[in-house]
């Protein structure tokens, strides 16, 4: 019986670290700029972009070579950037 309380108490200590987190991660996301955050540095890492409106928005995505698009939604998003292709740019062309 002790372990089940164990693992119980457990879990709602993990749940509410989580949800701590993501409070606060709502909050940095509305601290940020809108739009695409910078270029990467490092090599497989990740930019960002952060829409700040309240619908899906379409965003063209320009690497080194070529281009992609996306459908993202409100708050933070990253997007993956190659050290062979890296992420230039992004901006909104439409919602989605």
């Amino acid at each position: 019986m002790r372990s089940i309380k164990t693992k119980i108490i457990s879990g709602m200590g993990a749940a509410a670290v989580a949800a701590t987190f993501m409070i606060g991660g709502a909050s940095v996301a509305q601290a940020a700029s809108c739009g695409f955050q910078g270029k990467n540095n490092e090599a497989y890492d990740a930019v960002h972009y952060n829409h700040c409106g309240s619908g899906n928005v379409y965003v063209q995505i320009d690497y080194w070579i070529g281009t992609g698009n996306a459908c993202l939604g409100p708050g933070m998003s990253s997007i993956t950037s190659f050290p062979w292709n890296r992420v230039q740019n992004v901006f909104a062309v439409g919602s989605c």
